[in-house]
């Protein structure tokens, strides 16, 4: 069975494909509120600064959303993982926006990255699952069953 992680920073689904079977079927959600904070909620809560001329920030406001995006990445690996082990699928497909499909990739034990077949650049956000479906089975159809499928 090949399973397909369709991410952002706000949130994740999990999507399955049965081989023989038309479309692809969402089996899990991930939220992650913090992905969906601005600025200003983030840095509500400011950093120290330092002494002296020129001040500066302890903390840069790009390494916050990074932080957020990397912590929920490893949280997906953890969870494509049990999936592994579980024995849930053999395939796999990520999807997400190319910086997140980046902190996705590096997350993964060496185990669940040796199973990914593909990937897709798109950040399908606020995308259906049934358009989702589409796009997966527009992208990735033509993924050959393995012996066992």
């Amino acid at each position: 069975m090949i399973m397909s992680v369709v991410a952002h920073r706000a949130g994740a689904k999990l999507f399955k494909n049965i081989p023989g079977k038309p479309g692809w079927e969402a089996i899990r959600k991930f939220d992650n509120p913090d992905g969906r904070l601005k600025d200003t909620d983030i840095y509500q809560d400011s950093p120290g600064r330092t002494g002296g001329m020129p001040r500066h920030s302890l903390t840069s406001k790009s390494d916050a959303h990074e932080l957020a995006g990397v912590k929920f990445a490893a949280e997906l690996a953890d969870a494509i993982e049990t999936a592994r082990q579980g024995k849930v699928f053999n395939r796999l497909v990520l999807v997400a926006e190319p910086r997140f499909l980046g902190e996705l990739r590096a997350a993964l034990t060496p185990e669940s990255a040796k199973l990914v077949v593909g990937s897709l650049n798109r950040d399908f956000a606020h995308t259906s699952d049934d358009a989702v479906s589409t796009q997966l089975d527009a992208a990735f159809g033509d993924l050959e069953p393995l012996q066992g499928d």
